[in-house]
């Protein structure tokens, strides 16, 4: 928080405006992730411990780009706008799309079905399989 104060960035809007300015290149992956996670907390509305599924995607956006490849950006983000019963993301799910764009690049040989994601991934993966 103490980076922000002297940033002036006090808001999301504000957050947004400065991360594409960012060289987040340079980060290892433990302190990109503890960016990713900042990320999130700080975008969290007074005491929810949940973000919006429309704030997630434009995050989502915002942060994983030059990080993660852009086709994969594009298709978790078009998962979650399909996604109708899905309306909030919480900080697990939103590290574990990190974790598993990090982890899987083909989910035929790549993803364990038996593994412990959440539900979210196992729909994502649905969903991918029915996209090809």
């Amino acid at each position: 928080m103490k980076g922000c104060a002297e940033l002036q960035i006090d808001s999301v809007a504000k957050l947004k405006a400065l991360i594409p300015s960012l060289d987040l290149g340079f980060l290892d992956e433990t302190a990109f992730l503890g960016f990713y996670e900042f990320a999130f907390q700080f975008s969290r509305e007074g005491t929810h411990r949940t973000l919006d599924k429309g704030l997630v995607i434009e995050l989502m956006k915002l942060v994983l780009v030059n990080r993660i490849d852009q086709v994969r950006i594009d298709s978790v983000v078009g998962f979650l706008e399909n996604q109708n019963d899905v309306n909030r993301i919480t900080l697990d799910q939103w590290k574990q799309v990190f974790s598993f764009l990090n982890e899987v690049q083909d989910v035929e040989t790549d993803y364990d079905e038996d593994g412990a994601w959440p539900v979210l991934i196992d729909e994502y993966v649905e969903y991918l399989k029915t996209k090809k």
